[in-house]
């Protein structure tokens, strides 16, 4: 009997295979290798003029812009992460970052306001999904979830997915991190980071597998619960201020800290917070945006993942303030 185009059949048994069925989350959206492709696939479909980004933002948010050879702007944010957007020409866009994922209404409202001009960045904020009215909007699957790559492009319905898949990544930081090997899997993060590419590429199938797996309505219950249990802890610290109703599924708990903080102090103590973004700093324009200096040295990223249930999050929370 001629085997034709059939699949081999029997062999050990591999990851999950994703359906159109299970994989619910952000279902209208394309599945791309990271945040950086799917602002790569935006730049070449509008081509822009110019790109207005936010100083206090990664260097990484900068990249595909600069490698498509297209200038960028910096424009600046208030005290509250409230972005101090500029004058932006029909034949530019402009980058709006829901900071932490704790600014979506205030995002949303400016990107209305620059209409076909926004991509809204939502790298800190993963379950926002599509915006209504706003034509381009893109995500960062692996700040949230387990996963070595992968991003969703949400965009006009004529987009489509490209041919070619990212294969170069590597899954030994999240096997190691399972078996306790915190040290070993913190470098092999750095590693398949650094691999985390610019360029147009479907996410990796093994991912995909992954994200269609999770309760990902157990994981934004949590990660709220904990933001709320961060605050209640915390709040008393904190200069930013937040609309609580509002929130849904951070990132983390920012606290704006009247003083900056020594991270390795942190990271001694066990508690593994990251800085957001040092970079910022060494930028030729850094002296014109000294509140961008301040969120730098003083914002404390705490976190509030689906890891840890709220009572983790309060204890913890208590001991960062006897060591602040």
């Amino acid at each position: 009997m001629s085997q034709g185009s059939r699949p081999p059949f029997g062999g050990f048994i591999g990851l999950p295979v994703p359906t159109r069925e299970d994989h619910e989350l952000h279902a209208d959206g394309l599945f791309l290798a990271s945040g950086r492709s799917c602002l790569r696939y935006i730049l070449d479909e509008v081509r822009p003029a110019r790109v207005h980004v936010p100083f206090y933002s990664c260097d990484s948010l900068a990249a595909p812009i600069w490698e498509a050879g297209i200038p960028v702007s910096w424009y600046g944010t208030n005290e509250q992460l409230i972005p101090q957007a500029p004058k932006v020409h029909m034949d530019e866009l402009i980058i709006l970052v829901d900071h932490f994922g704790v600014r979506t209404r205030i995002v949303e409202e400016a990107a209305l306001h620059f209409g076909s001009s926004a991509v809204i960045d939502d790298t800190h904020a993963f379950y926002s999904g599509r915006h209504t009215g706003v034509t381009w909007s893109f995500n960062s699957a692996r700040k949230f979830l387990g996963v070595p790559d992968g991003g969703f492009l949400f965009g006009p319905d004529k987009v489509h997915l490209p041919i070619e898949i990212n294969e170069n990544v590597s899954f030994d930081h999240l096997i190691l991190k399972s078996c306790g090997e915190h040290e070993a899997a913190y470098e092999a993060y750095k590693r398949n980071e650094a691999r985390i590419p610019s360029r147009i590429l479907r996410g990796n199938p093994v991912s995909e597998a992954i994200l269609s797996h999770v309760d990902h309505g157990a994981v934004r219950k949590r990660r709220r619960d904990n933001f709320l249990a961060a605050h209640e802890m915390l709040g008393d610290l904190n200069s930013l201020t937040f609309e609580l109703d509002s929130i849904e599924a951070p990132l983390c708990y920012p606290v704006l800290m009247a003083m900056s903080i020594d991270h390795r102090e942190l990271h001694r103590a066990g508690m593994y917070i990251p800085r957001y973004w040092p970079e910022v700093n060494g930028r030729a324009e850094a002296s014109g945006y000294h509140q961008e200096a301040l969120f730098s040295e003083c914002v404390l990223a705490f976190p509030i993942d689906q890891r840890y249930e709220s009572g983790t999050i309060k204890e913890r929370a208590w001991d960062l303030k006897q060591m602040l």
